[in-house]
């Protein structure tokens, strides 16, 4: 008989010797790796989902979003820090946006921080984890491509597009 020990050492994907299976059970030890594939391949997809990336960044890149965020988001919640990412994100996949993330970002008239500079301001630890979860592949903003306060920008052309949703002090639209 195959004993528990075995049975969970093949589950589990170790390797037994077959002298240490009983020939009265051979029948068994398909449907044993059977069983152990499919639970190592659901394990492996949750690691890899766990480890997806939405958009892959060289390290220069995500600097230079993890410091935008920090600008545009500094007083704004975590999922609004978030959000700001997913826009510039978002704009990358847009046929309506450059692909490349520092086109994106220093495109004219885009982002208050590229116009008075405090970009070049190092980003915060919550603005760098921000950013990765955003790379994860969140989607905080429902597809927004724009981004502001409305307190404090005025324009119907933004007015006009379609809000997202609100976090914080920013309305998101697309």
């Amino acid at each position: 008989m195959v004993n528990v020990i075995t049975t969970l050492l093949l589950l589990t994907g170790a390797e037994v010797p077959e002298e240490h299976l009983p020939k009265l059970y051979e029948e068994q030890l398909p449907q044993l790796h059977e069983e152990r594939l499919v639970y190592k391949t659901e394990k492996d997809i949750e690691e890899l989902n766990g480890l997806a990336v939405r958009v892959s960044l060289t390290e220069e890149e995500q600097d230079l979003l993890e410091r935008l965020v920090t600008a545009e988001a500094k007083s704004e919640p975590f999922e609004g820090k978030v959000a700001v990412a997913e826009v510039v994100l978002n704009r990358m996949e847009s046929e309506h946006f450059p692909d490349k993330l520092e086109e994106v970002v220093y495109q004219e008239n885009q982002f208050c921080p590229v116009t008075n500079g405090s970009i070049h301001k190092e980003a915060t630890a919550k603005a760098e984890k921000a950013v990765e979860v955003a790379l994860r592949g969140t989607n905080e903003t429902n597809d927004a491509l724009y981004f502001y306060n409305d307190n404090i920008v005025k324009t119907s052309w933004l007015e006009s597009k379609q809000t997202t949703t609100r976090i914080g002090q920013h309305v998101f639209k697309k």
